[in-house]
């Protein structure tokens, strides 16, 4: 039951409060990797997977390992990352990462040979994979592949360190968007994710948006210990102003990249995300609390929190959109039209949800 309390805590909330030390070693892993922000990956690949259908080749065996695949990419990042900004003395006592979820190296978790390990066997079994769809499917599939798991290197240093750079913003648009959607579409159908941009491009946003607003979370830390992200090199008012240009332009983004793509008006159910990204963009409004409010219980994380609930939202109006929209020309009128107002009813719940939300939270201290 301890193992079980601490996945389901670990998943809303990135913590828990049960001690680590007592569960089963595949919930310890999970949690050290952070396994609540995994979601992310799961929309772009069903993003990428829902556009290879519509396009008529779709392959679900295929489409599994690819998002197994990603997933255990996503995680072997986390970890890479905590290792990497352990060594270099960014992760120390009192710094956000290590307050807000358990730190793997710090708390003594996993240790260094099982990161290593498990890194490597990822980038291994992606790589075998990414070369098998390229000699299959398309050479294009190696060629994201490289350029994903150069993003993912270079955000933890290695090579170049591009989170010093400013650069780990714009690399995480590219992963979440060009590569994991783009390219899966890519592995699924052998054509190149070209006019798809129109549909993962808004979802790639929102997932640079979650960064921003984590690394705005850490400005004056990083700005100390000179980790120089974009919000350190732009500054916290024109970082705050991009953020809430990014937040509120998504939905319409998306909405009108889908209706564009399929000329379907079911494209519409994208905008039920609203709700979220107002809550968002209120937030990088109102700026960042001074101390930690009653009940929030993932602190000193603000803005990423904000943030990430507005990708949840995009992300699974983008996939009920594209899904309404196949089931429409697969089964008809009546199939699509169930699921689309059982998301206008989650999208009804979701509005109640932000008006609490801005009740509670986002009506100034």
């Amino acid at each position: 039951m301890s193992s079980l309390k601490a996945l389901g805590e670990a998943l809303k909330f990135c913590n828990t409060s049960v001690d680590l030390g007592r569960v089963n070693p595949v919930v310890r892993f999970l949690v050290s990797a952070r396994i609540c922000v995994v979601f992310m990956t799961i929309y772009a690949v069903s993003i990428g997977g829902l556009l290879a259908y519509l396009a008529g080749s779709f392959d679900p065996l295929l489409f599994t390992v690819i998002l197994i695949l990603f997933v255990l990419l996503h995680l072997a990042d986390n970890l890479l990352n905590d290792l990497s900004d352990y060594g270099k003395g960014i992760d120390t006592a009192g710094y956000v990462r290590v307050s807000y979820a358990p730190h793997p190296v710090m708390q003594g978790l996993l240790s260094t040979g099982v990161i290593k390990g498990y890194v490597a066997a990822s980038l291994l079994a992606s790589a075998l994979l990414a070369l098998y769809l390229g000699l299959t499917r398309s050479p294009l599939v190696p060629i994201l592949a490289g350029i994903g798991g150069f993003i993912m290197l270079g955000y933890s240093g290695i090579p170049i360190d591009l989170k010093r750079l400013g650069l780990g913003e714009v690399g995480v648009f590219i992963v979440w968007g060009v590569v994991m959607a783009g390219g899966t579409y890519t592995a699924l159908t052998g054509m190149p994710p070209i006019i798809e941009a129109l549909v993962y491009t808004p979802y790639g946003i929102v997932v640079s948006l979650v960064l921003i607003g984590k690394h705005l979370d850490k400005y004056e830390m990083d700005r100390e210990k000179g980790v120089k992200t974009l919000p350190v090199r732009l500054g916290m008012d024109r970082t705050l102003f991009m953020a809430r240009v990014m937040s509120i332009s998504a939905p319409l983004l998306a909405a009108a990249g889908i209706y564009l793509y399929t000329g379907n008006p079911l494209a519409l159910l994208s905008l039920l995300a609203y709700p979220a990204s107002y809550t968002a963009y209120r937030a990088f409004t109102l700026g960042r609390p001074r101390e930690r409010l009653a009940e929030w219980r993932i602190w000193p994380l603000w803005f990423a929190a904000w943030s990430y609930l507005a990708l949840d939202a995009l992300g699974r109006y983008i996939v009920a959109s594209l899904l309404s929209i196949a089931l429409y020309l697969s089964m008809g009128a009546l199939a699509s039209g169930i699921l689309a107002g059982l998301t206008v009813l989650m999208g009804y719940k979701d509005l109640k949800a932000s008006r609490w939300y801005i009740e509670r939270f986002l009506s100034g201290w």
